[in-house]
């Protein structure tokens, strides 16, 4: 080998990349586990079911999961969630204040 040119060696080179490569980047991609990362930017309790189901169905089916708590989902990590809340805004099982109309109708 040591008497071989440049020329000789690339292509050399090439050759042995072309036999193995392919090989090689198959058994990776065999063995590679799938992965996911989830982002929980909300602290309130029904913002918290969600990145939580999607973690714990992601890994019973043996995939890498992360969750990456940023901003308000910070508050999901405290051990003691008592002054969590579900957030009354948007969410169509608590009831709206309305701001004009009979006094019924506003509460």
């Amino acid at each position: 080998m040591s008497d071989m040119n440049e020329a000789q060696m690339d292509e050399w080179l090439n050759k042995k990349l072309d036999e193995l490569l392919p090989t090689k980047l198959q058994t990776i991609e065999e063995s590679r586990t799938p992965a996911m990362a989830i982002i929980a930017t909300k602290g309130t309790l029904d913002w918290a079911y969600p990145p939580f189901i999607l973690a714990s169905t992601s890994s019973a089916l043996g995939w890498d999961t992360s969750i990456f708590f940023t901003f308000y989902g910070l508050l999901l990590l405290k051990k003691d969630l008592s002054d969590a809340m579900v957030s009354p805004l948007g969410n169509p099982a608590m009831p709206m204040k309305m701001p004009f109309g009979p006094k019924w109708f506003q509460d």
